[in-house]
């Protein structure tokens, strides 16, 4: 799920309605984009007890990049979201 809109983080409603969505859905990591505020995606990872993850897609390491995503989701779904 997006937690941005238009590009803008979103309101203490909006964070609490997307921090419900991703508890019920037992979401265990949450990806932000490096080079945004990671903000919003810190406090929902808190609040679900689960872990943030930085990836950067305008690097130009791309493969490392695309290997720190799938190894994040492997392991959420191996032994839900720890390192």
């Amino acid at each position: 799920m997006s937690f941005e809109s238009e590009g803008k983080e979103p309101g203490p409603r909006r964070l609490s309605e997307l921090m419900q969505a991703a508890k019920a859905a037992d979401a265990k990591v949450v990806f932000s984009q490096a080079e945004y505020s990671s903000k919003s995606a810190k406090a929902i990872a808190e609040a679900i007890g689960g872990r943030l993850v930085l990836v950067a897609p305008q690097s130009p390491d791309w493969a490392a990049n695309l290997e720190t995503m799938a190894r994040s989701l492997a392991d959420s779904f191996a032994n839900g979201g720890a390192d």
